[in-house]
């Protein structure tokens, strides 16, 4: 069940393929934001880039573990 959910093609690509593509852009972003604000341009203060961060680690995780459980025929 997991494994057809996983694979469903979106725009031509597994859904898997997007969320490893949305939790790497997210990990980027929070970066850059981290990076922007010890240089002193404060785009959004350190509450935003700590969501974000926690954001991006959670959809890093359902990544893997979809994956993974993808992978092993669930």
């Amino acid at each position: 069940m997991i494994s057809t959910l996983a694979f469903t093609k979106i725009l031509g690509l597994p859904l898997i393929a997007w969320g490893g593509m949305l939790g790497l852009i997210m990990m980027i972003f929070v970066a850059v934001i981290g990076a922007l604000n010890l240089r002193g341009i404060r785009l959004l203060n350190l509450k935003w880039h700590r969501g974000l961060a926690l954001l991006a680690i959670i959809i890093a995780i359902l990544h893997g573990f979809i994956g993974t459980l993808a992978l092993l025929g669930y």
